[in-house]
């Protein structure tokens, strides 16, 4: 773990040990970027809280409290941008002393302190949707001419009065009945 004081997810935690402190408490703030993740653009700044607890004579228990932050995605019906909101209650985590053979997370005893910028940023894209759409009855584009199916009806040529014969074009006469 590479320590990066100037960051603002960076946060001195060895106090822990060396005071009679049981609890430190930050407010999160700040602009959160994501650097890697496309199509997702921050709208406001990142707002919580953080405590830190000593669980042992090595490990932190990170708590972050009302998390929130909101972003804008692009919704993969329409391709039109749309705003969503990210909440966390309540987030916890027990960071272990930095190991060059752990996968958990992770925080480095020789610098004093824990960097929660990854940690965050896995934490908000999983809990964006895999499939971001702007909403439930989202009706997309034409996959012929483009158009937004939300704003407009489309002026092609409707899929029924250009119909290609199907074998099973049969059935709707089976199931329906006569009056």
């Amino acid at each position: 773990m590479q320590s990066q004081k100037n960051n603002n997810w960076w946060f001195e935690v060895r106090s822990l040990w060396q005071d009679t402190e049981s609890q430190l408490v930050f407010d999160l703030e700040g602009k959160f970027d994501f650097e890697t993740a496309d199509n997702i653009k921050t709208l406001t700044p990142l707002d919580g809280r953080v405590f830190f607890s000593r669980v042992d004579e090595e490990n932190v228990l990170v708590r972050i409290k009302d998390l929130k932050i909101k972003v804008e995605l692009e919704c993969q019906k329409c391709l039109e941008k749309f705003v969503q909101e990210v909440y966390f209650e309540e987030l916890s985590e027990v960071f272990y002393a930095w190991s060059e053979n752990s996968d958990d997370w992770s925080w480095d005893w020789e610098s004093g302190g824990v960097d929660l910028a990854e940690f965050l940023r896995e934490k908000i894209l999983l809990s964006l949707p895999a499939i971001p759409v702007c909403r439930r009855d989202c009706k997309g584009i034409c996959a012929q001419c483009g158009a937004n199916l939300n704003k407009q009806k489309c002026k092609c040529v409707s899929q029924k009065k250009s119909h290609q014969p199907s074998p099973f074009d049969g059935l709707e006469k089976l199931f329906t009945r006569e009056k």
